[in-house]
């Protein structure tokens, strides 16, 4: 990462986020910092001037991942009297901001472009703990960083040149964290890229145009991500090159990269004779790099042969490796590190049910072993049949599609006042799977809670990369058996965790996230409460009056971990993240006489914007269609997106009578409103206590 500076040309952009600045002292004028939009002029001189320009130091970036970050609102521009200067490109992972370019043009160096930038992203995005970026050693930009408030919290080897660091730096917001920031957290999860031969031919030697697209594996920001390995069959391919110093040359220059570690035993052998019959048509060679891959807990496999790419879903859906071509792997990274890996959306298109039994043990293995970590066909068995042998302790799930595809599963059983959770799988790697396991590592914690017990503790050895990032995404914390959540519940002060620092509001929703469903009170977390018509909420989490309408049918599932609310941005009352929400759900319905308070859910995410693009930026997350809305927009053409979490369906409803009663005895009678209002910490309080199951 480094801010570059290259002329560009003359464009205006159209979404100004600032009012003008007048001129400086020094007679020079104040940039202005506005979004750019896809398509646009303004989005036309970011990537073909500025980005490609500059691409030296910035990196390989696909078009579309410019595009994608428009849409969401992460690309923003500097203007300086009608020319673009500058511009700043960045993601919104968990709870950070990870600045991807920072880029300025050379000729405006010195007049706080790049410190106008990030204060604006900052200015954005205060409810996060910081901004994050990381950037070599050897750029001229580590000064930079310092000057723009930034500080080094991790370092690790770069593999663009070696033996350059990759410094980590964080721009902290000040918020007190009650949770240590993790840098590079992808890649401390583990997910390692192997490679075929001829992609790392590519990379040591002289490329040719057709390997040109391999470079790009080496930039910072994928290395940031991934961990670049080769397999022990790459020294056996480079022992059949035809000359002696040529074979001795690739030896050298392998040594930059770690290599898989694979024994290649019995098992090895028996997983390459699986791998041959699925993917007959590569080459022995080919099924060795495979089952390298495999043995070694590879997640890529990257490659040009066809033979292999066309095989992709038979590998994904027995091992749990992605196949893909250079350029795949590079747009797939982008858009990983670009937006959440949940996509609920997924899961309304599906047709669910829940099994608590496994009626055919062959095809329970078949789903769900390990072949990627060379998981023994014993451990598996073992796990199963104990859990059949004690049925009052232990606790089977299966989660499948109405056409018998296995989708999760877990196994546990109570252990000293803990759900100990042996097996926890997922089928496949897509979309669907991630969002999956996201809904079975929450419905552990809802499992635990149900029985009354103190934790969750996930034991399972053989946990694929989803699994473990669904672990870390629902709040559980990697200790050194395993992975655990405590399951708190009811309201407690702010006074028993306020010891740890002053603690802002952010703080507060991060906390409470991690401890679902206990809720902190005595803090500036505001709670709103939102009027919501039957027919969304009833989609949107109301599943239990509309006879499970989100997935077809009531099952545990029928509760989604994310949603996204379309209003008016008009009479928002100061609604902003982080805050509460209680879902008011207006009117007589055949399921309530007048309106109740059904819901309470964590307001993450609040945006106004024209209603297409926010429509294309929430899509994944919501049962709205296009056509909704645009209902939903005022005049002037902009809508408020509310994207929320955490949500918990209210045991004991709240009627609106019972809500003004409750108002009245505290003394700030209630009114029901079609816009939110902000509510005082007692009502929610109150409401909470009588309508929870978690309050006792």
């Amino acid at each position: 990462m480094s801010p570059v500076y290259q002329p560009a040309h003359l464009h205006r952009l159209t979404k100004p986020l600032m009012n003008s600045n007048p001129a400086s002292p020094t007679g020079q004028s104040e940039p202005h910092i506005l979004e750019v939009s896809h398509p646009g002029p303004e989005f036309d001189t970011v990537v073909n001037e500025l980005w490609k320009q500059n691409s030296r130091w910035l990196g390989f970036m696909p078009t579309s991942g410019f595009r994608d970050r428009a849409e969401r609102g992460t690309l923003l521009a500097a203007q300086i009297d009608d020319r673009i200067v500058g511009y700043v490109l960045f993601d919104l992972p968990r709870d950070v901001v990870k600045i991807v370019h920072l880029c300025v043009d050379t000729s405006y160096r010195g007049r706080g472009i790049a410190r106008s930038l990030v204060d604006k992203v900052g200015d954005r995005h205060q409810d996060r703990r910081g901004i994050e970026l990381a950037c070599r050693e050897d750029y001229g930009a580590n000064t930079l960083w310092r000057k723009l408030g930034f500080a080094i919290i991790a370092e690790r080897p770069g593999r663009s040149q070696r033996g350059t660091l990759l410094k980590i730096w964080f721009r902290n917001h000040g918020h007190y964290s009650l949770f240590t920031p993790v840098a590079d957290d992808t890649a401390q999860l583990g997910t390692l890229v192997a490679l075929d031969f001829n992609i790392v031919l590519d990379l040591v030697e002289e490329a040719a145009p057709r390997g040109l697209p391999s470079q790009h594996l080496l930039d910072d920001w994928v290395t940031q991500m991934v961990d670049i390995c080769i397999t022990d069959e790459t020294y056996h391919e480079a022992a059949q090159l035809p000359t002696l110093e040529r074979r001795n040359d690739i030896r050298n220059q392998l040594e930059q990269f770690p290599r898989l570690p694979v024994s290649r035993d019995q098992r090895w052998h028996k997983l390459v004779s699986t791998v041959s019959a699925l993917v007959s048509r590569a080459q022995d060679s080919d099924h060795r790099h495979l089952a390298d891959t495999i043995a070694g807990g590879g997640y890529y496999f990257v490659t040009r042969d066809q033979a292999i790419i066309d095989c992709s879903d038979i590998l994904a859906n027995r091992f749990g490796i992605s196949v893909l071509s250079p350029q795949q792997l590079i747009v797939t990274l982008d858009s990983i590190r670009s937006e959440d890996r949940y996509e609920p959306r997924q899961l309304n298109a599906t047709m669910l049910r829940v099994e608590y039994t496994i009626d055919d043990e062959r095809s329970f293995i078949d789903d769900f072993q390990n072949y990627g970590q060379s998981e023994p066909h014993s451990n598996l068995v073992g796990i199963i049949r104990e859990a059949q042998a004690t049925p009052d302790l232990s606790g089977i799930t299966v989660v499948q599609t109405d056409s018998n595809q296995a989708l999760a599963t877990s196994i546990s059983h109570i252990e000293n006042h803990s759900l100990i959770v042996p097996l926890l799988r997922l089928v496949g790697t897509d979309r669907l799977s991630e969002t999956m396991g996201r809904q079975i590592c929450f419905l552990l914690r809802d499992q635990a809670l149900q029985k009354g017990l103190g934790s969750v503790l996930v034991t399972d050895q053989y946990l694929s990369l989803s699994l473990r990032r669904a672990l870390e995404d629902e709040g559980y914390l990697q200790i050194s058996n395993g992975w655990r959540c405590d399951t708190r519940v009811g309201l407690i002060p702010i006074s028993e965790i306020a010891d740890r620092g002053n603690l802002t509001a952010s703080d507060i929703a991060l906390y409470e996230h991690q401890n679902w469903p206990l809720k902190v009170v005595g803090s500036d977390l505001r709670t709103f409460v939102i009027p919501i018509r039957p027919a969304f909420s009833e989609q949107l989490f109301d599943t239990h009056s509309a006879e499970g309408t989100l997935f077809g049918r009531s099952t545990e599932l029928g509760m989604s971990r994310e949603h996204v609310y379309y209003r008016s941005w008009r009479n928002s009352q100061g609604l902003a993240s982080p805050a509460r929400i209680l879902w008011y759900v207006s009117g007589a319905t055949v399921y309530q006489s007048e309106g109740h308070i059904r819901a309470v859910s964590q307001l993450a995410e609040v945006q106004v914007d024209r209603p297409l693009t926010l429509h294309r930026r929430f899509a994944r997350l919501g049962v709205y269609t296009r056509d909704d809305v645009m209902k939903t927009s005022a005049r002037e053409g902009r809508v408020m997106a509310l994207r929320f979490v955490d949500t918990e369906l209210l045991e004991a409803p709240v009627s609106l009578n019972k809500i003004r009663e409750m108002s009245e005895r505290i003394g700030k009678p209630f009114v029901a409103l079609p816009s939110p209002q902000k509510v005082s910490e007692q009502l929610f309080a109150t409401i909470y206590e009588r309508a929870s199951r978690y309050v006792t």
